[in-house]
């Protein structure tokens, strides 16, 4: 676990050094962005601001506020913070999957290579979604290990940061479930994630929306005056109608690779056809947990950064097929492991790069596998330029 902290610190930090992050002075900062909301709630108290759904966001916020430094560098630890502990829940993922401590470090290492989830939030510090993150894997790793009451907690203070981590709550049945139908845990999942739908109630009633009130958008800064999408309806119907339907109409077959490689590259997508019946075998289990990331972009702007939240399974389905590579030719993790830093190095030759470009990224997957390949002749020729001892006469 030391070496797992200081090698994903030392990227994490890397990554840091090249991204301008959006703070004061950023040419963009300026812009009345959702990164002014959080901003104004931290400063002025989380619990005084009416403009949804950014007002029900309220965790890391207040997170913020109750830290002794001053707001941009609260948040920024909060991000950084975050995604540190997130590379270590995905390396817990991976030991209870059943992969050695080397494919565990490879997770984590292929999880900082995730531009929209990392780098990205490096960017905007101000937004929740590392928090989220982390907290989501925390409690799937819960889920795991079957601590009913820890992720029951994570759930309810997950919701806080966004609402976004309920999506975990159906994993706790399906990663446990050894038969179909099973009425106990599936009563006891509903138990574990009722504390977290109460909170997710509880916030919207003690802080009401106030989108469509003229007077109260006038009275905000100008920075503050835009509401979602430039309206004053924040509700189920003007969803369905402005985001939805417009989606589900211009669906067309690339909207599938652009959800997929687009958001997670296509190294790791990849990867997980190189082993397709342990992957649909996780698809199974991991399917309500996806099912409900992927309907977010019915009712949300930026697709990728929405979808970006199943990383924990394209992680583990890659994971899978770099252990039927390393099986079959008798290849080691490391190589895996390089894959995975040159994605991020590369990501780093520009100033604003979340997914390396998919001819890059088939380029060194197959580098990768063609030194996979060549390994045991390598280790053999190796062995053979060895130095032997002949014993004394």
């Amino acid at each position: 676990m030391v070496l797992l902290a200081w090698v994903t610190l030392a990227v994490l930090i890397s990554i840091r050094l090249k991204t301008a992050a959006l703070i004061p002075g950023h040419p963009d900062f300026a812009q009345p962005w959702d990164h002014h909301k959080y901003l104004w709630m931290a400063l002025h108290g989380p619990f005084d601001f009416h403009v949804a759904p950014f007002c029900w966001r309220v965790g890391t916020p207040l997170l913020a506020r109750l830290l002794p430094f001053p707001p941009e560098q609260s948040f920024s630890a909060i991000a950084f913070i975050s995604l540190w502990a997130t590379a270590a829940g995905v390396y817990a993922l991976a030991r209870r999957a059943g992969f050695p401590f080397a494919a565990g470090l490879v997770g984590a290492l292929l999880f900082l290579s995730q531009g929209w989830m990392v780098r990205s939030n490096l960017e905007n510090i101000w937004k929740p979604d590392a928090l989220a993150a982390c907290i989501s894997v925390a409690a799937i790793v819960c889920a795991l290990d079957r601590r009913a009451r820890l992720f029951a907690l994570l759930l309810a203070l997950g919701v806080t940061v966004k609402e976004s981590v309920l999506f975990v709550a159906p994993l706790y049945y399906s990663l446990q479930a050894r038969r179909w139908g099973d009425a106990r845990l599936l009563a006891r999942t509903i138990l574990v994630a009722l504390p977290a739908l109460a909170v997710l109630f509880a916030l919207r009633a003690l802080i009401p929306m106030r989108n469509d009130d003229p007077a109260y958008i006038a009275a905000l800064p100008d920075t503050l005056r835009i509401v979602q999408l430039d309206t004053s309806v924040y509700d189920l119907s003007w969803l369905w109608r402005a985001i939805a339907l417009p989606r589900l109409r211009g669906l067309a077959p690339d909207c599938a690779i652009e959800g997929t490689a687009g958001v997670f590259g296509l190294a790791s997508i990849a990867l997980a056809f190189f082993a397709p019946r342990r992957t649909l075998r996780l698809f199974t289990r991991w399917a309500p947990f996806l099912a409900l990331v992927c309907a977010q972009v019915l009712f949300a702007t930026n697709t990728q950064k929405l979808l970006a939240l199943g990383f924990p399974f394209v992680i583990l389905a890659a994971l899978g097929g770099a252990e039927a590579v390393v099986r079959r030719l008798h290849a080691p993790w490391a190589a895996f492991g390089a894959l995975a830093l040159a994605l991020v190095a590369l990501s780093l030759m520009r100033p604003w790069m979340l997914v390396v470009p998919a001819r890059y990224q088939a380029a060194l997957l197959a580098a990768c596998l063609a030194g996979c390949a060549l390994w045991p002749a390598w280790r053999e020729r190796g062995a053979n330029r060895a130095p032997r001892l002949t014993p004394p006469p």
